[in-house]
Formats: structure tokens, sequence, C-alpha cells
């Protein structure tokens, strides 16, 4: 696993904020010829090459990852990057898995709520998920809701579909 350090960028009141709400937003911190430049990369049709390529074309967002530029824009932008180091420590490991949860809307029945990323529990911050929208997603469209403080609710995830669609 590669792994990354920086300087901390959260006080200790965000850090117990995140603790607490179990998320934080980072608004516009990735420059915006990046995310034109992600999305038009996410956009390019998996042609014939793509599939000779890959055995999987999620493989594909692997690639991605790897890309110098989108690790300097994206996963290590000073905003993040300290972030993460704020809450994870010196060294903190980079993505081993990205994902694209790019859809055709309308779909017509979203997901129960749920946990991603096979949630664990514990005092302790080992690993956050990060979501990373490099284009507009009004909130009519998604893409997920955060229910904040429920990493405190420990149950799995199957037992989660009984709240419904919670809005507000």
């Amino acid at each position: 696993m590669q792994t990354y350090d920086c300087e901390p960028t959260l006080n200790d009141s965000e850090v117990l904020e995140f603790c607490k709400n179990g998320y934080m937003l980072l608004d516009r911190v990735v420059p915006s010829e990046i995310n034109k430049k992600v999305t038009a990369w996410v956009n390019e049709p998996a042609g014939k090459a793509h599939v000779e390529n890959y055995i999987n074309l999620d493989d594909r967002y692997q690639d991605l990852a790897r890309e110098q530029w989108f690790k300097d824009n994206v996963l290590l932008n000073d905003a993040l990057a300290g972030a993460l180091r704020s809450l994870l420590g010196k060294n903190f490991g980079l993505p081993s898995l990205i994902a694209n949860h790019k859809s055709e809307c309308p779909i017509p029945e979203a997901q129960d709520w749920h946990w991603d990323g096979g949630a664990k529990f514990g005092p302790q911050i080992n690993y956050v998920l990060v979501f990373y929208l490099p284009e507009g997603c009004p909130r009519d469209m998604g893409p997920t809701e955060i229910l904040p403080s429920s990493h405190f609710l420990f149950s799995p995830s199957s037992y989660m579909g009984h709240y419904g669609s919670i809005k507000g």
C-alpha cells in the first residue's frame, strides 16, 4: 500500500466535529480544469481497445488513480490530504480502489440505506471513504444522502433498509 504524509490542516475542533458527525464536506477544492479532465476521462467511450486491455472495465478506474495528474490534484490536493492526515495520522494509506458510481437518470428506485466500504465499528478512525464529484450534481439527482452521526448505529448494513427514505 502506498502511503503519504503532509502537514495536518484540521484543528482539534474540526477533528471533533468530524468524529461527531461522521463526515465533512470539502467544497470546490479540486481545480475546475482537473474536474473537466476527469469528467472527460470518465465519459470516454469504453471501446474495443478498453475491452481488450481490461479484464473488467472497472479496472480502468484503477489506472486513473495511478495517473500523476489525478493523484496530485484529486487524491493529494492540499485540502483533502491535510484533512486525511489530521484524521488518520502520519503516513496514511492511499486508496487501493476507486469506483465510478455514475448512473443514467432517472433511476426508478434508489438504494435503501446501507453502509459503504464494509463498515467497521470502534472508537478509532482507521479509514475514511472519500466521495469525489467532478461535475455538478444537484440535490434532486443524488448522489448520496448522508445521515449525520449514523456511524454510531452499530447494526449490519442489511438491517439499515428499515430507515426508508429519511428527509430533512
